[in-house]
């Protein structure tokens, strides 16, 4: 971990799920050098409470997930405790067919989901962190991030297998272009 770890600066991401050895040493030796944090409890246990989910900077979590945190499955009370409880971080709800919410304790924002033939749903979670997680990279706008994520997971699920059903870049352009114009 800490050969791994002496290759990040501050201010980079260190993305982590609840499937890694050594979470509680990792987390804690990333905050200490000033990584930013985004974390998934999936697959969600008992063993997430004796984790420094304070140190996360992002946590993406579905409702599931989220209720397993708090002790509720209502979705406001579970980002109402959570922001109580870990006030510095950032949050980000995922809902399936009912899209997702951020809050980062200044703003809650909500995004929708794009409908699309549902062939496989397989990678549609793992596409929108990709595109969210892309998104920050790039600095986009939050409302941009969020609607981004959203297309490329809408493109997913219409597609067969995992890595194979991920959207390019071009590809969730040319979703947005096509329905815009719808809109028109």
């Amino acid at each position: 971990i800490d050969r791994a770890l002496a290759h990040f600066q501050t201010g980079d991401y260190l993305i982590l799920q609840n499937e890694i050895n050594g979470l509680e040493y990792l987390m804690t030796q990333a905050a200490r050098r000033g990584l930013r944090i985004v974390f998934n409890p999936s697959p969600i246990d008992v063993s997430i409470s004796r984790l420094p989910l304070g140190e996360a900077w992002l946590l993406i979590f579905n409702e599931i997930e989220g209720g397993a945190l708090v002790g509720c499955d209502d979705e406001e009370d579970i980002l109402n405790t959570l922001r109580r409880r870990w006030p510095r971080c950032r949050l980000l709800l995922t809902l399936g067919s009912h899209g997702c919410v951020y809050d980062d304790g200044q703003r809650r924002l909500r995004q929708g989901i794009y409908q699309a033939e549902t062939v496989d749903t397989t990678a549609a979670g793992d596409t929108f962190c990709g595109y969210f997680l892309a998104g920050l990279t790039k600095g986009l706008p939050m409302e941009d991030i969020l609607k981004y994520a959203s297309m490329a997971s809408a493109i997913a699920v219409s597609r067969q297998g995992a890595s194979t059903s991920i959207p390019t870049w071009e590809e969730v352009i040319h979703f947005e272009e096509a329905h815009t114009k719808e809109e028109l």
